[in-house]
């Protein structure tokens, strides 16, 4: 999905969805990162040296 133009109207269901989304893939504890946000789970691989 292409992201919109500056000035494109983003219909306000859209904009729950994406900030729904966004919460969840970014500041939500996930199980498979052994209950880590993204953001944590990515800053401890990279003080190990992870990539």
């Amino acid at each position: 999905m292409r992201p919109p133009r500056p000035n494109q109207f983003i219909p306000p269901s859209a904009q729950r969805r994406d900030n729904a989304k966004r919460d969840y893939n970014a500041s939500r504890p996930h199980s498979s990162l052994g209950h880590l946000t993204p953001q944590e789970f990515a800053a401890k691989a990279a003080r190990k040296g992870c990539s």
